[in-house]
């Protein structure tokens, strides 16, 4: 067991922990807002994984932070992963759990003025200008393309990656089918230790 966790019941907890250049305590100027942590952990027991994973995990879960509050981002990734490797194994579950967390998240006054006020395009620049009010030390930056959009997700290395990386498909096209009420695409075309880009398609 390294890092204080069970990599055959929590691997893919394991794998992003053991890339990390100092582990859980890398990266300390990244920070997650606690609704993440929230977002994430909200209806999933994950009790009976807790001696499988690391104690400073276990306590974000056990007691989480307020919303608002700004939290390590490796450790709000870490309880991500927890989740992931307990009740979304597979790629296409990942997925579709994000699509559920964004929807909740979608019913707030802020993102539903987002969605109704600005067109598809307006959208994913907007959300890009949002995720600053979620995370330090990584950016996204959105490009208008001749068929939709590219996005490039930007942070130090092995911040995020695997799943994380992954997820934002979901919360991409809930977005853009919420602006547009059309079924909408949203592809992951790179996957890198330092960036993932996506290009998204409506209409």
């Amino acid at each position: 067991m390294g890092h204080g966790i069970d990599a055959s019941q929590l691997p893919q907890l394991a794998q992003y922990v053991a890339r990390l250049p100092a582990g859980l305590a890398s990266y300390p100027e990244c920070r997650s807002r606690g609704t993440l942590v929230l977002s994430a952990a909200e209806g999933h027991e994950l009790s009976p994984w807790r001696d499988a994973m690391p104690p400073e995990v276990w306590a974000l879960i056990e007691q989480p932070p307020l919303p608002g509050a700004w939290v390590p981002a490796v450790l709000s990734d870490a309880v991500f992963f927890a989740v992931v490797d307990t009740h979304y194994p597979r790629p296409e579950q990942v997925v579709q759990w994000t699509r559920e967390r964004t929807l909740r998240t979608a019913r707030s006054r802020m993102y539903r003025a987002l969605t109704r006020i600005s067109g598809p395009s307006m959208v994913l620049r907007m959300s890009a200008a949002v995720h600053g009010m979620f995370q330090k030390g990584t950016d996204l930056d959105a490009t208008r393309t001749d068929d939709g959009m590219t996005l490039r997700l930007t942070h130090p290395p092995h911040l995020h990656g695997g799943s994380n990386h992954l997820a934002n498909v979901g919360m991409f096209e809930v977005l853009l089918e919420i602006a547009t009420a059309r079924p909408s695409r949203v592809e992951m075309l790179e996957s890198e230790p330092q960036w993932a880009l996506y290009h998204a398609r409506w209409g």
